[in-house]
């Protein structure tokens, strides 16, 4: 059977290909935070760091594609990615509604109805 790809190998696979193709730094964002703001990734981006996390939450990050490349293991994690590259834990936004993950049509519903009332 086909297994689905580790979330922390498919990320330093991506970040492998980037680094590839000349790349030099990578915000790394899932598909399905629709409620995440331009103010919360710049946030990511200006901590200046080789990479940078929320506190709380090993996604979205933001990470210096050389510092991945210099990894000496392989993680089996997004968070022991995230310690490998030793990444600068800032503080969580106001609101954690941003990091609302919608993988299901009633978790998509649910935030569009939470849009409509704003």
């Amino acid at each position: 059977p086909h297994m689905p790809p580790d979330p922390a190998m498919a990320a330093v696979n991506a970040l492998n290909i980037l680094h590839n193709d000349g790349f030099t730094h990578a915000l790394v964002l899932p598909v399905d935070m629709p409620l995440m703001t331009e103010t919360a990734l710049r946030s990511l981006i200006m901590a200046e760091a080789p990479a940078v996390s929320y506190a709380t939450q090993p996604l979205p990050f933001f990470a210096s594609l050389q510092a991945v490349m210099e990894l000496k293991c392989y993680p089996v994690s997004l968070k022991r990615l995230l310690r490998e590259l030793n990444a600068r834990q800032i503080p969580m936004p106001e609101s954690d509604l941003i990091f609302v993950n919608t993988n299901t049509p009633e978790e998509w519903e649910s935030v569009r109805s939470r849009l409509e009332t704003d």
